[in-house]
């Protein structure tokens, strides 16, 4: 099989997420062909495209009830894409998570195609990049404390802005203190928590009010936009 330019793409899009719901990857593959002034796919480009790649043993595809099938890339993909990782098969603690992939997955597709629209130039980097490059500074400093790793972040020119997916509610204590860490970095321009529910949305708000109402007026100007907190509902 011939790996064209755009499997490339979309493969490397798979393997940078690891794991991909497939109702989800066909809205990826949409805006590929939109972005890169492609014809429009037909209903079964999809399912023909995983056809394709499984016979040339680059992805396997796992079904879960209730979440639909999902694909990752095997050893073979993560080496025809030249992605830094290891391969990985979907563990059960994999499968427990996959609400929050899907969710994960949903918004990095919102947010691309929204810069894109808008014109603006922007790079993903993907939680599993960052853990691998948490792994590399731990090696360089085991010392060093470990912070907080988001799902995903966003590059845009000088901004660097972290992304959370919350699909459930953290206990207060923990919630509190990834916002202090978001607050005072030095790392990222702003966090984005983009929640499963009004419900939720409303608890991590009132957590980053909590916080910013303990500090000086002048302080609390300076930080007011540093967290913010948007429901999935703003994805859809």
């Amino acid at each position: 099989m011939k790996v064209t330019e755009r499997d490339l793409r979309l493969l490397n899009w798979i393997g940078e997420q690891f794991i991909v719901n497939i109702r989800e990857l066909e809205g990826v593959i949409q805006f590929d062909a939109q972005k890169h002034h492609l014809p429009i796919v037909g209903k079964h480009f999809t399912r023909d495209s995983i056809h394709r790649w499984k016979n040339a043993g680059l992805v396997q595809t796992s079904y879960q009830l209730r979440r639909g099938s999902h694909v990752f890339l095997t050893a073979q993909g993560i080496r025809a894409t030249g992605l830094p990782f290891s391969p990985r098969t979907p563990a059960i603690s994999d499968v427990a998570h996959l609400t929050h992939h899907d969710g994960v997955n949903q918004v990095r597709l919102h947010l691309e195609r929204q810069m894109w629209q808008a014109h603006y130039t922007m790079r993903w980097v993907s939680e599993r990049a960052l853990m691998q490059h948490q792994k590399q500074e731990a090696k360089t400093h085991p010392h060093a404390p470990k912070s907080h790793r988001p799902d995903g972040v966003m590059l845009i020119g000088e901004h660097v802005i972290a992304v959370e997916v919350e699909k459930t509610y953290k206990r207060p204590s923990k919630l509190k203190s990834i916002l202090q860490e978001y607050l005072y970095s030095i790392q990222y321009t702003q966090t984005r928590y983009y929640c499963d529910t009004s419900a939720i949305q409303q608890s991590v708000q009132r957590a980053i009010t909590s916080l910013l109402d303990d500090l000086p007026s002048q302080q609390q100007a300076q930080l007011h936009d540093k967290v913010v907190a948007l429901t999935i509902e703003h994805v859809a």
